[in-house]
């Protein structure tokens, strides 16, 4: 969770009518998706400010400025424990495989991994400068990557807590990371607009840098294939009418090349920074939630299929989509967790 983010915590956002691309009807449901109904998982005392579901999708957790992070069951949306021992807000969390673990990142810049079931704190990972806005367990569950407001990407050995790699080369505060599925290959994102992926476990020179603008780049997922990837951004174009720059949040889908990313699309929608971001398990559609306080649901191959819904919970820091792909869970400033089922 970068610079961005941070401010936007805690401000009312009045949302701005889209009378081009969407009527101003306040959708309750994505059912032109196929999800039908809508629960609430309530329990954090402050904004919930990310998520992420264990591999096979039984599990829930939740981190929050109420300084815990919660485990939830996702088939019957109870509660089943809370980690606690933060000092300050949590800022991500992220499973382990096999559910068994689980690693934090928090204000006062530490990383944090717990044992499921019983709760307990086995690492207390120590190296940021700052505050660690993102974490992300690698598949294999052989290593955990970090980045933060100190602007490293760092590698730690997840059994040891060994801190094994520090990568620099970002000249913005990471706002988030991520292992790709074969253990082998880290991505972050920036507030300097660039796209980044790291080789995590061979001494070889960085891969790709992709500068893709010059405001910020925010969050970034990979199609379930592996083939396409997506991240959200921000980044100002000229208003020839109005005679004036102005900010624009789009989403951006584009292809893996040989030497980077290649075809990258932008999709406009959002009105303010969209944090959530979440493939479908299928590659077909994209969910993305935002600060503007609306979820969007894109189809990834028609640009022009998507359907916005409006939770009325506030601002959307993170989504979530179970692996059977029949279910959506939102973070949401109002403490709380909405949940959209099929």
């Amino acid at each position: 969770m970068g610079l961005l983010k941070r401010v936007m915590i805690g401000i009312a956002i009045t949302a701005i009518s889209m009378g081009l691309l969407f009527s101003c009807a306040s959708y309750k449901y994505p059912d032109d998706f196929g999800f039908t109904s809508k629960a609430v998982m309530s329990g954090h005392t402050d904004q919930v400010l990310d998520m992420d579901l264990s591999p096979d999708g039984k599990y829930l957790a939740s981190a929050s400025m109420d300084d815990t992070v919660r485990i939830w069951d996702t088939h019957t949306l109870e509660e089943l424990g809370v980690l606690e021992g933060h000092a300050d807000d949590v800022y991500s969390v992220s499973f382990g495989p096999g559910a068994r673990h689980v690693v934090t990142g928090a204000r006062d810049g530490a990383v944090r991994v717990y044992a499921l079931p019983s709760g307990e704190q086995v690492h207390l990972l120590r190296g940021h400068a700052e505050a660690v806005y993102s974490v992300s367990y690698s598949p294999d569950g052989k290593q955990i990557l970090s980045g933060g407001k100190d602007t490293t990407v760092r590698v730690w050995d997840a059994d040891s807590g060994e801190l094994l790699k520090v990568f620099r080369g970002h000249s913005g505060e990471i706002n988030s990371v991520l292992v790709g599925p074969d253990s082998k290959i880290g991505y972050s994102t920036a507030i300097d607009g660039t796209l980044r992926s790291w080789y995590l476990q061979e001494d070889l020179a960085p891969g790709f840098i992709e500068k893709v603008n010059k405001q910020s780049i925010i969050n970034v997922a990979l199609s379930p294939n592996g083939e396409k990837i997506a991240f959200t951004g921000m980044e100002k174009v000229y208003d020839e009418a109005a005679k004036q720059w102005r900010k624009i949040y789009p989403l951006y889908i584009a292809n893996f090349g040989s030497n980077g990313l290649e075809n990258v699309q932008r999709r406009r929608g959002h009105d303010r920074v969209a944090w959530g971001l979440a493939w479908a398990p299928d590659g077909r559609s994209i969910v993305t939630g935002g600060s503007d306080k609306r979820l969007f649901f894109w189809d990834v191959e028609d640009k022009y299929r998507r359907e916005k819904v409006l939770p009325n919970s506030g601002n959307i820091w993170d989504v979530e989509i179970t692996p059977n792909g029949q279910r959506v869970f939102a973070a949401t400033s109002k403490n709380d967790i909405v949940v959209y089922t099929k």
